[in-house]
C-alpha cells in the first residue's frame, strides 16, 4: 500500500451509506416518539409513565447524538479524502463491502426497530389501559425525512377501456434524417402479355424517288475582252441534292476553279483566262457535267519590234522582224511613207518580218509595221539606210541581223580595212562536226574569222594566222576576241589579246580554240558532249563591267554549240 494511503484512513462509501441508513432510521422514530409525547403530556399525574417515557426518549436522544457524531467525523474524513484525491495516489485491494458486513447491518437494523416498536407499543398501551384515561389523537406533528423508497410492487391487471379521448394537435415535423444508401436492383418482372395491336395511323405522304444528278449550264459559250468578268452558272437537280464543282480543262488535266452558289466569275480576265471549263454535279448516285468556253479577245500588242535605225549593206537582202500578239490574230501590215514598198522584190512573212532583196540607194527611207484586228491596232517605225560599208558575209548565224552584221565590220576594219570578201570555209551543220574536217577544210588559211552561236548567244573571234592540225600554242598581236550578244545583256564589244604567244592553239582534236586555258575551245564532235567551255580573261582582255567571266559569252562555263562558222578572207 502507498505511503501517503497508510497515513490517511478512508471510510469506505459503504459504511458512509449504512450510518445515513441508521441516523434516517432513528430520526423515523424519533419522530414517532414525539408523536406520543404529545399525548403523555396530556396527563400529567402519570409521573411514572412521563419518567418511563423520558428515560426511554432520553436514551434515544443519546443513543442519536452518538450516530450524528459518527456521522459528523466520516463526513469530515470523506471531504479529507476528496480534496487530497489530486495529489495522493491511492492503492486499494478492494472497494467491495464484505457481504458479511451487509447481512449483520442488516440484522442489526431489523432488531432495533422491533425493540423501539415493542417500547413504544408497551408504553401506550400500558398508559391507555390505566383507569380513568382515555387515548385522544393529538395534533400532526411535523413531516418527517422521507424514507427510502420500498420495492414495486406487482404490477395491477389493465383497467377498462375508457372513453375515446380527444386526439391533441399534430407535433411538428421532424428533420429529414440522412439518406439512406441505394438499395440492390430488384430481379427483372416476368414479360407481361401482348397488348392488343392498336389501330394503324394514317397513310403517310409518298417521298420523293432518288435520282442521279442532272447538269445545266448558262451560257453555253461566251466571248468577252481583256480586263473584264465572265460569269456561268450552274444548276443540278437530283435526290440526293448533287455537289457542283468547276474545273478548267488544261493540257495537264482539270484544274480545280472557285465557285460561289454554283456560279463561276472570273474578274479581270486575260488572253490566257480563254478555254474550256467543266461544271461537275456528283452524289452517291454517280455524275454529270457540262462544258462551257470562254473565248478572250485581246487588241493587238508587238512581242518583237525592230531597230529605229537599221544600215543595210549594198546590194544585199533587207530583212526586218516585227511581230505582234492579239486575238483574234492581228494582220501585219507593212508600208513606206509617201512611196509604195520596192516592186518585185518585197515580201511579208506570216509572222510580220519585212524581206526587200537587191537592197539598193533608192529603197533607203522610213518603214511602218502595223497591227490591227477588230479591237484596235498598233504601229511602229523604223529607217531603213543603205550602207555600202557594211559587212559582206554570207553567214546564217549573222542573217537578216543587220545589226550584228554592223557591228562584226566595226570590229574587222582594222585588221582587214573596208572592202574585204569574205568566203566560207567552214559550217559545222553542213560539214560536220569533226575537228578534222574543221583542219581539212581549213588549214592553211590566213585572216580567218570564227562566229559562234550558243543558244540566243553571238560570240567568235578573229585572228591573222592560219590554223593548223599542229603546233600548239602560236603567237600574234592582232587576234581578238568579240561579242555581239551575251549573258550579261552588255552591248556588244570587242577584247583584244593581252598574251600574245597563247593567241589561238592549233591541234587536230581542236576546232577554233583561243587563248591559254582556254578563252574559247570548241572540243571535236561538239554537238555530241559539252566538254565546248569558256574561260573569258585568261589570255585576252576583260571589259569593264562582267559579273562571270565563264559564263559571259555562252552563258553557261560548258556548253554544246547550235553552230559554228569560219570564214576566210578571199
Amino acid at each position: 500500500m502507498d505511503v501517503n494511503a497508510q497515513k490517511t484512513k478512508i471510510p469506505s462509501r459503504g459504511k458512509l451509506g449504512d450510518c445515513l441508513q441508521k441516523v434516517s432510521s432513528l430520526l423515523s422514530v424519533a419522530a414517532i416518539l414525539m408523536t406520543v409525547s404529545l399525548f403523555v403530556r396530556t396527563e400529567t399525574n402519570s409521573k411514572m409513565l412521563d419518567s418511563k417515557f423520558m428515560l426511554k426518549i432520553q436514551e434515544m436522544g443519546n443513543a442519536l447524538e452518538s450516530v450524528r457524531a459518527a456521522c459528523q467525523v466520516l463526513r469530515k474524513d470523506s471531504d479529507l479524502f476528496k480534496s487530497r484525491k489530486q495529489d495522493v495516489k491511492i492503492v486499494r485491494r478492494s472497494l467491495t463491502t464484505n457481504r458479511n458486513d451487509s447481512v449483520n447491518q442488516a440484522e442489526a437494523d431489523t432488531g432495533f426497530r422491533k425493540y423501539m416498536t415493542s417500547i413504544v407499543t408497551e408504553s401506550i398501551g400500558t398508559y391507555c389501559l390505566s383507569p380513568g384515561k382515555v387515548c385522544v389523537a393529538g395534533p400532526r406533528g411535523p413531516r418527517g425525512i422521507p424514507g427510502n423508497r420500498g420495492k414495486r410492487g406487482p404490477r395491477g391487471s389493465k383497467g377498462k377501456t375508457g372513453g375515446k379521448g380527444i386526439m391533441g394537435s399534430p407535433g411538428k415535423s421532424g428533420k429529414p434524417g440522412m439518406k439512406g444508401d441505394v438499395g440492390n436492383p430488384g430481379m427483372k418482372g416476368e414479360k407481361g402479355d401482348k397488348g392488343v395491336p392498336g389501330h394503324p395511323g394514317p397513310k403517310g405522304e409518298p417521298g420523293q424517288s432518288i435520282s442521279a444528278p442532272k447538269v445545266d449550264v448558262s451560257p453555253a459559250s461566251h466571248t468577252i475582252t481583256e480586263n473584264q468578268t465572265a460569269t456561268f452558272s450552274c444548276s443540278a437537280d437530283g435526290n440526293p441534292k448533287p455537289r457542283v464543282t468547276w474545273s478548267k480543262m488544261s493540257g495537264t488535266g482539270q484544274v480545280n476553279m472557285n465557285g460561289h452558289d454554283n456560279t463561276l466569275q472570273i474578274k479581270n480576265a486575260t488572253y490566257n483566262d480563254s478555254g474550256s471549263y467543266v461544271c461537275m454535279a456528283t452524289s452517291i448516285m454517280g455524275k454529270a457535267q457540262k462544258t462551257v468556253k470562254l473565248t478572250v479577245e485581246a487588241p493587238p500588242r508587238f512581242i518583237h519590234t525592230p531597230a529605229r535605225l537599221t544600215k543595210v549593206p549594198a546590194n544585199s537582202v533587207a530583212s526586218v522582224r516585227c511581230q505582234a500578239f492579239g486575238f483574234p490574230p492581228p494582220t501585219m501590215v507593212w508600208s513606206r511613207e509617201f512611196v509604195p514598198l520596192p516592186q518585185g522584190r518585197t515580201n511579208i512573212t506570216k509572222n510580220g518580218t519585212l524581206i526587200i532583196t537587191n537592197f539598193g540607194p533608192l529603197d533607203s527611207g522610213t518603214y511602218q509595221c502595223k497591227a490591227s484586228n477588230k479591237l484596235g491596232s498598233a504601229n511602229v517605225l523604223t529607217t531603213l539606210h543603205y550602207d555600202e560599208q557594211a559587212l559582206q558575209i554570207a553567214s546564217t548565224i549573222l542573217a537578216g541581223n543587220l545589226d550584228y552584221k554592223s557591228k562584226l565590220y566595226q570590229f574587222l576594219k582594222p585588221a582587214v580595212g573596208s572592202h574585204p570578201q569574205w568566203v566560207l570555209c567552214y559550217r559545222a551543220s553542213s560539214h560536220g562536226w569533226a575537228a578534222s574536217i574543221f583542219h581539212r577544210r581549213c588549214d592553211g588559211k590566213r585572216n580567218t574569222v570564227s562566229i559562234i552561236r550558243v543558244g540566243q548567244y553571238v560570240f567568235g573571234g578573229y585572228t591573222d594566222i592560219s590554223w593548223e592540225s599542229s603546233g600548239g600554242f602560236t603567237s600574234t598581236s592582232k587576234a581578238f576576241i568579240f561579242s555581239l550578244r551575251n549573258n550579261e545583256g552588255l552591248a556588244p564589244f570587242k577584247s583584244l589579246v593581252t598574251v600574245s604567244y597563247y593567241a589561238i592553239y592549233r591541234s587536230s582534236s581542236y576546232g577554233p580554240t583561243f587563248g591559254g586555258g582556254y578563252d574559247i575551245a570548241i572540243i571535236d564532235n561538239a554537238n555530241s558532249n559539252t566538254n565546248s567551255y569558256t574561260l573569258f580573261g585568261h589570255s585576252y582582255s576583260l571589259p569593264s563591267g562582267i559579273k562571270d567571266r565563264k559564263t559571259i559569252l555562252a552563258g553557261t562555263f560548258k556548253f554544246t554549240p547550235d553552230e559554228v562558222e569560219v570564214f576566210y578572207l578571199g
